[in-house]
């Protein structure tokens, strides 16, 4: 069970990762660099939820 919630995570930190990568390379205007900040901190907030979750197992 402990391993397949880990695995899940992976996946969904891995999805995010390639989504921000590909809002960085398009970058142009302001908003967008908003847009990114925000996933930024979006997902080290669910990094962070992960690493709680694990503890807590």
């Amino acid at each position: 069970m402990k391993f397949k919630f880990s695995f899940e995570i992976y996946i969904v930190f891995c999805y995010i990762a390639r989504c921000l990568f590909f809002k960085f390379k398009n970058i142009s205007r302001p908003l967008n660099i908003i847009v990114y900040f925000f996933k930024v901190i979006l997902c080290c907030s669910f990094i962070i939820f992960a690493c709680i979750c694990m503890k807590a197992e």
